[in-house]
């Protein structure tokens, strides 16, 4: 069996230097910043100050997005499963492998070549986009995280939505001029 050399073991932080990818994760961290703060200071913190709402839910919807947006930044940057270079491959010992015309190396049968990477990685899923990198054996369950904490952030968000137009009483601590703002 062939050995991986410490030298040429794949790194551990991973990006990606993608303009329409990095692009793309300042998009998902304003867009963050954005929901956050609109949330905050238009539902959260006036229904906090009328008592509708206690500051333990204030502390899990914030313990929730800042688990989704550390996640996405964990997911960016988390070396997907980059294929190893092998030291010395024996002739016969990796007949379970393929070889990547593009990367022009072995690589295993469920490794693929991402043109974005421009690199093989191991049991790739697809690169996504929003994070600016591939979705690999190595940050999958990262990925999912991701993907886990931003539905939980929009559930609560859109929560908070329905109870502050429909079930709560008019507001009375709210800033008129935010309403107007986001209404223009």
């Amino acid at each position: 069996m062939a050995k991986f050399s410490l030298s040429s073991m794949a790194k551990r932080i991973h990006f990606v230097w993608d303009i329409g990818g990095i692009l793309s994760l300042s998009i998902v961290n304003l867009y963050w910043i954005y929901g956050v703060w609109s949330i905050m200071s238009i539902v959260i913190l006036p229904r906090y100050y009328e008592g509708h709402i206690s500051m333990g839910f204030i502390c899990v919807y914030m313990l929730i997005s800042f688990l989704c947006i550390i996640s996405v930044y964990r997911s960016a940057l988390m070396n997907p499963g980059l294929v190893p270079l092998m030291d010395q491959a024996l002739p016969g010992e990796n007949l379970d492998w393929t070889y990547c015309k593009v990367c022009r190396r072995q690589r295993p049968l469920k490794a693929h070549h991402c043109r974005r990477c421009q690199q093989c990685v191991l049991k790739m899923d697809h690169h996504c986009p929003w994070i600016n990198n591939c979705v690999g054996e190595a940050n999958q369950w990262v990925f999912m995280l991701v993907t886990f904490y931003a539905w939980a952030m929009s559930f609560l968000s859109f929560l908070l939505c329905l109870l502050h137009w429909y079930v709560y009483p008019k507001c009375k601590t709210c800033d008129l001029g935010l309403y107007i703002t986001f209404c223009q």
